[in-house]
């Protein structure tokens, strides 16, 4: 890739998932579970790290809420 490159979003397959929603929720204390089992769902996201979603959305239902 070249410096100076312009990038063009061509289609957003989860519109409502950005980048920056998903650090968010990814990094917040106590996320809303129902969010975390949303992007869990999503097939582009590995295994592994879907899998750490649902863990966490599961812990947060029987602990936090």
């Amino acid at each position: 890739m070249v410096s100076g490159c312009d990038f063009a979003l061509i289609e957003r397959a989860w519109p409502a998932l950005t980048l920056a929603n998903f650090w968010q929720l990814k990094n917040a204390h106590r996320p809303d579970p129902a969010a975390l089992l949303a992007v869990a769902d999503i097939p582009a996201l590995s295994p592994n790290a879907a899998e750490k979603f649902r863990r966490r959305a599961e812990w947060l239902l029987e602990n936090a809420y």
